[in-house]
């Protein structure tokens, strides 16, 4: 009723119950997801390497999970930030002890006779894995000797590094280190269910199923360019007006705070000879009518005289599709995101493809 009475009465800007940044911390604005939570909660802790492009749930995965955690007396779940400075002080101050503490101390902590497991929710650990392998994996080779003796395990969430170290180096610590689950497109009825639940809870419906559709078509199943897109649905519609039509929907997705989260996709790599590369395969590609293959991008680059190798290509294609830009279904290779790709064909990819070729 309270509900009700406050949508009623208060603009819906106000209260809109999307959250368009960061992790999702509430369980009732957290959608679908359902299988990876029980891959990894489903039976005893152990090691995971969570890999996904910005902003595609990464963070909201690690609350849920430590959700979960948080009514199991058997395990302790802890989650943190690292970065590449600072590792054992954050790493003391999470498990409650003094900033100053050696790192030996502190998995040494570890070790106390306990009946709870441990498990470590360590997020945005690309900074730290690239830092700790300058400095020859001195820490994560300390976190996997802990692990094998089963003091603690660890759920790491990252992007390009730390995939990197998980699949292709194999002096990292982090190769077979745990299971690698990559966070990609939201579950078709959880899509829905985020569209359509917040705004009844608010009185607001959409005119039509085929609306609902075009948003989660247009924007490629990505939870939160749902959100935003929701978000601003809300700021598109008048304080009085409880009925989401065509114009309304139309308006949200040219919203800028969108175009900003489509933004990004260039600057990928560690560094700025791999974002080139990346940058050149997205323009030679994107204008494309089909679906492309491997083959198919090595033609298109000869046909410009740039050939940078087999290799380096398929890490460029696995970057992109890492960072949910292209997905892949066997040797093809696609747009996952139409909204993504229409603001990249809005520029002369041509002109900027020939561009990169000439800087590089």
């Amino acid at each position: 009723v309270l509900a009700e009475l406050i949508a009623r009465h208060v603009p819906v800007t106000q209260v809109s119950p999307y959250q368009t940044g960061a992790g999702v911390h509430k369980q009732s604005l957290f959608f679908g997801r359902g299988s990876l939570i029980a891959q990894i909660t489903g039976g005893d802790p152990a090691n995971y390497l969570i890999v996904g492009g910005r902003q595609v749930g990464k963070s909201s995965l690690l609350k849920a999970i430590e959700r979960h955690y948080r009514n199991e007396p058997r395990v302790k779940c802890t989650y943190l930030v690292l970065s590449g400075e600072g590792v054992t002080t954050r790493l003391a101050v999470a498990l409650g002890l003094p900033p100053r503490t050696s790192l030996d101390a502190v998995l040494a902590h570890l070790h106390k006779p306990s009946d709870a497991r441990v498990v470590l929710l360590i997020d945005e650990a690309d900074a730290f894995v690239h830092a700790d392998r300058r400095e020859n994996y001195a820490i994560l080779q300390k976190f996997r000797a802990v692990s094998e003796e089963g003091r603690a395990h660890f759920i790491l969430a990252g992007f390009w590094s730390l995939y990197q170290q998980a699949a292709l180096d194999y002096q990292s610590p982090l190769k077979n280190f745990g299971k690698v689950l990559t966070v990609g497109a939201l579950e078709e009825d959880a899509c829905w269910a985020l569209a359509v639940q917040p705004m009844e809870r608010m009185q607001i419906r959409w005119e039509s199923e085929e609306l609902v559709t075009t948003l989660i078509t247009q924007t490629g199943r990505r939870a939160n360019l749902i959100s935003i897109t929701c978000d601003a649905v809300l700021h598109v519609l008048g304080q009085t007006e409880r009925i989401i039509r065509e114009e309304h929907l139309r308006q949200a997705l040219s919203d800028t705070r969108l175009r900003d989260a489509l933004l990004g996709w260039g600057d990928l790599g560690e560094d700025e000879t791999e974002s080139q590369r990346d940058r050149i395969v997205v323009y030679a590609t994107a204008p494309l009518s089909k679906r492309f293959s491997l083959s198919d991008l090595i033609k298109i680059l000869e046909s410009h005289g740039y050939s940078p190798g087999p290799e380096n290509l398929k890490q460029s294609l696995a970057r992109l599709e890492l960072a949910f830009v292209l997905g892949r279904e066997g040797a093809q290779y696609f747009y996952r995101v139409p909204l993504q790709r229409d603001l990249i064909l809005a520029d002369d990819t041509e002109y900027l493809m020939r561009t990169e070729l000439k800087a590089g």
